[in-house]
């Protein structure tokens, strides 16, 4: 019976879904219900889960997101999203990663079943036709080749991660990387042709092999076999990639990878040849595409695996000096300088041109941050922009990807936010000339137009040229100057009518802006007035 969990912030839509599914008929069972992504991840992670259904828009991680990291530790999971009109968008997104199915807002119980049923069917011919189905429990190894776990055994390895492995063999990590494909094409369902194909090479030479997917469009593969068998498994990948090139050239135009790390006697090693596999599918930056990457043939390159790249202060602050103007010629100058500056460093290490990009879009992301760009919005952002550069295959490829992306981002929120800027400046002088007698707040006035009152104390400053107590004093002591003119009311009481509680901080603010004392200016109008 398959499980099935249910994400939704929203209660009632929670009870919904569970209430319209057809659990008997399908032979479906429910495996919890949950109000947030994380709280769902930490489940699917301690239990083998068939199906998920969340929304695509939740406070904290998206369902999207959701999605992405499922994927990551359990590949053979089904989704089904639900979606508002407005994020259709995002559900057409989600379909094209490998999502099932989509169910709109309001909730229609055929509409609903109907994705279930077509689940459960395809889920059965995956079985029936399948010679080998992998153990969900393995998905979790990936951690393993990551890193997050190097003291194990093949013992434990083949005990808590349902394998049989060998003692006496001999492990690598294969990356298997497809790229320049249309933005957000279902990359995962052609990759299984693929890795299916290898796979039926790997059978008959390997103890165990496994695939799984990294992020985006990579993947990686852990094969175990006999020590003696090295060179002939090698030798035969370059048959194997050029079988692939030529049977799914018209799903990837013949541009995917394959590399394969160093050997890994242990499976505590596994990391090590899976960043030698890594590098090399970076590698393709430079190395030229359609070729299989062996890092056993530049062992000098292995000292490179760990190498970083940190931007100086200097390089930082010319990006946000070029962001914060909304300079899109200038950041884009500043971009190629930066690659030029570093181009024998990448030429040796390409990872350095992804660590390049990644930092300067986190600047972006960091100067958007200031200028209260929803958090929301920006790591999605992130995400979106990270599987762009994963689909570079060529270094003026990623430039021109790292350049747009900023540029995109710049022109689409910081362009938006400064003409939204005069209306939030307006706002807040109307509120002012209507309740400056309270008391009044740039945090009370913030909340009220739900943006983050730093960003709103700088525009205003920006757009009025004085800051917004200056500004708020002003108006206070303008009206006071009115209140003086009347002899019905006396100092005290006018200091309460503008918003001051203290008659002697009254007078301070008074002395401050008109260089008298209220009492003085009362006395001069008086004069004035009986000439």
């Amino acid at each position: 019976m398959d499980k099935v969990v249910i994400i939704d912030d929203e209660i009632h839509i929670r009870s919904l879904v569970r209430n319209l599914i057809h659990w008997e008929e399908l032979g479906l069972e429910c495996a919890g219900c949950y109000a947030s992504g994380q709280e769902a991840l930490e489940r699917i992670r301690e239990t083998d889960i068939d199906v998920v259904i969340t929304d695509i828009q939740m406070p904290g991680m998206s369902g999207l997101e959701l999605i992405r990291q499922i994927q990551a530790v359990r590949g053979e999971c089904s989704f089904i999203i639900i979606s508002g009109y407005r994020d259709f968008e995002y559900a057409q997104t989600a379909v094209k990663l490998g999502v099932l199915d989509y169910v709109c807002k309001p909730i229609d119980e055929e509409e609903l079943n109907t994705s279930l049923t077509r689940i459960c069917r395809r889920e059965g011919a995956v079985v029936t036709k399948s010679e080998r189905k992998s153990s969900p429990r393995r998905k979790n190894f990936v951690t393993v080749i990551k890193g997050q776990c190097k003291e194990i055994s093949v013992d434990t390895a083949n005990k808590d991660y349902d394998f049989h492995f060998q003692r006496d063999g001999v492990f690598r990590v294969l990356e298997l990387g497809f790229c320049g494909v249309d933005e957000y094409s279902n990359v995962s369902q052609n990759a299984e042709k693929i890795i299916k194909t290898l796979g039926e090479y790997l059978s008959s030479r390997c103890y165990e092999y496994e695939s799984f997917l990294l992020t985006g469009n990579f993947y990686a593969m852990v094969v175990q076999y006999r020590e003696e068998e090295d060179g002939a498994l090698l030798r035969g990948l370059s048959g194997v990639y050029l079988d692939l090139v030529h049977r799914y050239t018209d799903l990837f135009a013949g541009r995917f990878y394959i590399s394969a790390g160093k050997t890994a006697r242990e499976i505590g090693d596994l990391y090590e040849s899976y960043r030698g596999a890594d590098f090399f599918i970076h590698g393709r930056l430079y190395y030229g595409n359609s070729r299989v990457y062996i890092a056993d043939y530049i062992p000098e390159l292995q000292k490179k695996y760990h190498e970083s790249l940190v931007l100086t202060v200097d390089e930082k602050k010319e990006l946000i000096r070029a962001m914060e103007g909304i300079q899109l010629d200038g950041l884009k100058k500043s971009v190629i300088r930066l690659y030029d500056s570093y181009s024998n460093e990448m030429k040796e290490n390409p990872t350095l041109a992804y660590y390049m990009a990644f930092q300067i879009f986190d600047i972006l992301i960091s100067v958007l941050a200031d200028h209260d760009i929803n958090m929301n919005e920006l790591n999605s952002a992130q995400e979106e922009f990270r599987l762009k550069l994963e689909n570079c295959d060529t270094l003026p490829m990623l430039e021109r990807t790292l350049i747009r992306g900023c540029s995109d981002k710049i022109s689409g929120y910081l362009s938006e936010k400064k003409q939204n800027a005069q209306v939030y400046i307006q706002f807040t002088k109307e509120y002012i000339e209507k309740h400056y007698a309270s008391d009044l707040s740039l945090n009370m006035i913030a909340e009220r137009i739900q943006i983050n009152p730093s960003y709103l104390s700088t525009v205003f400053k920006e757009q009025t040229g004085i800051n917004y107590n200056k500004y708020l004093t002003s108006v206070r002591i303008e009206k006071s100057k009115e209140l003086l003119k009347d002899p019905r009311y006396n100092i005290s009481q006018i200091a309460q009518m503008v918003g001051y509680s203290s008659t002697r901080y009254f007078g301070k603010m008074f002395v401050s802006e008109t260089g008298i004392k209220p009492g003085e200016y009362r006395r001069l109008y008086s004069g004035k007035s009986g000439k």
